[in-house]
């Protein structure tokens, strides 16, 4: 699904995989700033595209940890009952 500023707008989080993009999003919606995180915390997610297939299962095994950590934190944070 495309980035919309309504999409950012209505989103409680909004990961981006590079700081280029958590730049472009604050630019464009700068309302969402404090809601706009990298998904990697601290680092780029790297772009695999044209690289080998070690490449490839680097950046899947990162996007795995990295999803994995993030619903630990949002389960964690969620209000009781819910």
């Amino acid at each position: 699904q495309p980035v919309t500023p309504v999409l950012v707008g209505e989103s409680d989080l909004v990961c981006g995989m590079t700081q280029h993009h958590l730049e472009a999003i604050r630019d464009w919606v700068p309302e969402a700033a404090a809601r706009v995180r990298l998904l990697v915390p601290g680092r780029d997610v790297p772009d695999p595209v044209g690289g080998s297939l070690a490449a490839y299962r680097s950046v899947a095994t990162l996007l795995d940890r990295a999803t994995e950590t993030l619903a630990a934190e949002l389960q964690a944070a969620r209000p009781p009952g819910r």
